[in-house]
């Protein structure tokens, strides 16, 4: 899983044992490309901005609560450790760190180039899912061609499932990669309250949109151990990104190809579920959206309210 952001404070508790972790080079000497990879001790990621294997956020962003840290946690916090929250990817995912903007000056615009090189590193060490819970307007044909091949190409070598999120400040298109039609993108609508479709939300194409909470979330804010509560559709990518982390990564779906777990499981089920948001205000929401949730994966042990049918009506005897 790989997180496209400002950075992650990786020691912060919820979040140093969920990360992905290049073994040739924790292994390796300091100072030395181990894998030949090009990138020197890129353990847990690579910044990109910087071009340094410190992943943790940089210049003014030190002085702000991360985002990526956030996102990160929504990903796959880890449970069952007494602190913190516990995200639906926290067994199945680990998170590739990877900075691709700034908090200062020209540094807070996304890069084509910069992109095209991140999104290159992640497919290269195994990345299946790629998060981006940021959006951007402007695009170029190199970027185009680099998200065609991971996220369109039929039988591509680097294939992987793109989450991309979908704005909800009123802007009158989605943005990229939200914006592209290709079959291996999966957009996150953010969902307030009441399964409310969120205000403001922008048109997506149409494809798998699938919705994801994005009101009053909770996630790991600054290092070692501090908590915040955001809103914004962030954080529904992220979490719609951690859920299919953790449902990939079952025993049930682990082997499947991208395009397998997309056709038989996002597509064939998840899309198809009964359990909808409340129609939204403009097209293509006036049907409402269905809402992402790892039901399929209940058992008659194992299950949750909202994965229980209802009963059957029946008329009170008399």
């Amino acid at each position: 899983m790989a997180v496209f952001d400002d950075g992650a404070w990786i020691d912060h508790e919820d979040l140093r044992n969920q990360l992905w972790t290049n073994e040739a080079e924790a292994h390796g000497k300091p100072g030395v490309d181990d894998d030949g990879n090009g990138y020197v001790d890129d353990v847990h990621g690579w910044d990109f901005v910087d071009n340094s294997p410190d992943v943790s956020p940089k210049g003014a962003c030190r002085d702000r609560v991360s985002h990526g840290t956030l996102m990160a946690s929504l990903v796959a916090a880890e449970r069952n450790n007494h602190v913190g929250i516990a995200a639906p990817g926290s067994d199945g995912a680990r998170v590739m760190i990877l900075r691709i903007v700034g908090c200062d000056g020209e540094t807070t615009r996304v890069d084509p180039s910069r992109l095209i090189r991140a999104l290159e590193y992640a497919t290269r060490m195994g990345a299946r899912i790629l998060s981006f819970s940021a959006h951007w307007s402007v695009t170029t044909p190199e970027l185009d061609t680099a998200f065609r091949e991971i996220a369109n190409t039929p039988g591509s070598p680097v294939a992987a499932i793109v989450v991309a999120s979908v704005p909800n400040r009123g802007e009158p298109v989605a943005g990229y990669p939200a914006a592209y039609d290709f079959r291996r993108i999966v957009r996150a609508i953010p969902i307030g309250n009441d399964d409310e479709i969120s205000p403001g939300t922008s048109p997506a194409p149409l494809g798998l949109n699938l919705g994801s909470p994005s009101a009053c979330v909770i996630g790991a804010g600054r290092s070692p151990s501090q908590y915040r509560i955001e809103q914004g559709s962030s954080n529904s990518t992220a979490i719609l990104a951690g859920l299919l982390a953790g449902i990939w990564s079952s025993p049930r779906y682990a082997k499947f190809s991208p395009d397998e777990f997309l056709a038989g499981v996002v597509e064939g089920r998840m899309s198809k579920t009964a359990r909808r948001s409340k129609p939204g205000s403009r097209p293509p929401y006036l049907d409402g959206v269905p809402l992402a949730d790892a039901c399929l994966l209940a058992t008659e042990r194992h299950s949750a309210s909202v994965c229980r049918q209802p009963e059957a009506h029946r008329e009170a005897r008399p």
